[in-house]
């Protein structure tokens, strides 16, 4: 039985231990300071710190129950999650299972975050737009096959709201909505899958209720009638000194608003509050907890904005922050739906994965780790131009660095992993992802893949 978890970085030239430090976290890079603690010492971290110094994210897998205490309120969860705490943020965390904790001192010196400012202010824009369909309750067509599709728009389940995207004819609960799509004659299959398609809109539009908070004291009292009146703020009846923001606009379309509400003196004072406190930007899907320098979001809950679909990344660089600037490292979950007593392709857990680098572009670059929670997985990188195979236990962490290829080949077992990569480029598209074939060292997919499956059995 492994007691001591095998920590290593891999270079374009081989392998290097990491040892751990006294308190048992891990340097997994250098340049930002980043630091990582798992199990046991990512609880003894958790409970002996109160005061974050530094930004700290902590990341719960499945099995495994968390407490967080902040201003008198509490996030408890057991469903795989992960919570943001800023610099200088204060925080009582309780963790049994086997979290991870990881802790930024710096973002890198090229880094540049979203927001409505600055070099993404493009990607922020975009994010906008994509959150006014998400909480609008608007589906890319692309979640439906062809038949679904035809066969539901001729039923008048779905309607074309705008091109490419559809949306639900009104329904009070799931079970009615089952019904309705049984109506159209469709299987039991089908019929649960769809319900859960319409389950994540309904709950899309709850999360999308309003787009941000300010405080009331930052507006005059006829700044705050006018812009109730043009409907871009509206009170917090549980809370009279705040407002919501009521949309998830870009800056060009709040301003519009304003002109035709007679704010052209005013504007650029209410759009520098708008730009401090608002979400319309920021990837919220899964927020369940937000109380300024800590924010939570839920795994089963997080979309990807780009497809709608289910999203892996948990954690992300244009998540929103809360009271905090958007964090520098990204977190990914993957698990089996199933255990697996022979070794099974990793592609049958995740079709996307493939050989892939992450590559450096002048300054620009990301490394990733990789920590297995459950089971054992097979982890093929290239050193010195030639594929090598790791098998990483329960407790293991390989971190990769930048430009050398990898991926994930095989998994045993009840398998799960989190990925992490420093720092999180989502804003920066897909600069830091390249794929690489096989081929170009020499071999197969195929080879590689039995390669991967011999390791795991062989162990």
């Amino acid at each position: 039985m492994q007691v001591q978890p095998h920590v290593f970085r891999v270079t374009g030239s081989g392998v290097q231990d990491i040892a751990p430090r006294a308190d048992g976290g891990y340097l997994v890079e250098p340049e930002t300071g980043t630091v990582a603690w798992y199990g046991e010492n990512a609880e003894r971290y958790l409970a002996s710190t109160a005061r974050h110094e530094h930004d700290t994210e902590v990341v719960v897998p499945r099995d495994t129950r968390l407490t967080v205490q902040v201003n008198g309120r509490s996030l408890h969860t057991s469903d795989p999650c992960g919570v943001l705490i800023g610099a200088g943020g204060d925080a009582e965390g309780k963790v049994e299972g086997n979290p991870l904790v990881l802790r930024t001192e710096r973002a890198p010196a090229w880094y540049a975050r979203v927001g409505p400012d600055g070099e993404h202010r493009d990607r922020f824009d975009e994010i906008a737009r994509m959150n006014q369909r998400l909480f609008a309750r608007k589906v890319d067509e692309k979640r439906f096959s062809a038949f679904h599709r035809d066969t539901l728009l001729g039923a008048g389940v779905l309607r074309q709201s705008e091109p490419g995207y559809l949306e639900w004819a009104p329904c009070k609960t799931p079970e009615d909505m089952s019904g309705r799509l049984r109506d159209c004659g469709l299987p039991e299959g089908d019929v649960r899958d769809l319900t859960d398609v319409w389950c994540s809109t309904m709950r899309r539009g709850l999360y999308g209720r309003h787009s941000g908070t300010a405080d009331r004291s930052d507006f005059t009292d006829n700044e705050v009638r006018g812009l109730k009146r043009l409907g871009v703020v509206r009170e917090n009846l549980l809370s009279p000194g705040e407002l919501f923001w009521t949309e998830y606009s870009t800056e060009t379309e709040l301003r519009s608003r304003l002109a035709t509400g007679g704010f052209e003196d005013g504007a650029d004072r209410i759009v520098s509050v708008w730009k401090r406190t608002t979400r319309a930007g920021y990837d919220n899907t899964g927020l369940i907890f937000d109380e300024g320098r800590v924010v939570a979001y839920s795994g089963p809950d997080k979309v990807n904005l780009w497809n709608q679909q289910p999203s892996e990344w948990i954690l992300n660089s244009t998540a929103y922050p809360g009271a905090n600037q958007c964090f520098t490292v990204g977190v990914s979950h993957v698990a089996s739906r199933k255990p697996s007593s022979e070794p099974v392709p990793f592609k049958d857990i995740r079709p996307a994965e493939a050989l892939h680098r992450h590559p450096v572009n002048g300054d620009k670059k990301q490394t990733e780790g990789y920590l297995v929670v459950k089971g054992c997985g097979d982890l093929v990188t290239v050193e010195n131009g030639k594929p090598v195979h790791h098998v990483l236990e329960a407790g293991d962490m390989a971190i990769i660095d930048p430009g050398v290829a990898h991926c994930v080949l095989a998994a045993q077992g009840d398998y799960e992993h989190l990925v992490f990569q420093v720092p999180s480029a989502f804003q920066y598209g897909f600069m830091f992802k390249e794929s690489m074939p096989a081929e170009y060292f020499g071999t197969t997919d195929q080879a590689l893949l039995a390669d991967g499956l011999e390791a795991l059995r062989t162990r």
